[in-house]
């Protein structure tokens, strides 16, 4: 089932390493979504069957409300991946301050 979840993300779009969650109960979609990497912004998802492998819904970044966005970017920031070594040379520089 996993395979197909994989295969139906790749399929509709979906880049880069996945997390793929397992539902606990049956009859619930799986989930795939892009995981954060450093100069990627944008984070899409997918809800899948996993014995059809039908979809039941994507959630795509550009469909995210703005403050959604910022809350990404901030996090991005906070984590030091939005603007690479500038970013986190930046960060020590305030916790040193």
């Amino acid at each position: 089932m996993v395979d197909t979840v994989y295969g139906v993300a790749r399929a509709n779009g979906l880049e880069g390493p996945l997390e793929i969650g397992i539902p606990a109960k049956e009859g619930k979609a799986f989930v795939a979504q892009e995981l954060r990497r450093p100069g990627v912004y944008t984070r899409d998802s997918i809800a899948v069957e996993g014995n059809t492998g039908n979809v039941t819904d994507i959630l795509r970044y550009s469909d995210w409300p703005l403050m959604a966005k910022l809350t990404n970017w901030g996090i991005q920031f906070h984590m030091g991946l939005l603007f690479g070594l500038l970013n986190q040379l930046l960060l020590l520089a305030i916790m040193i301050a």
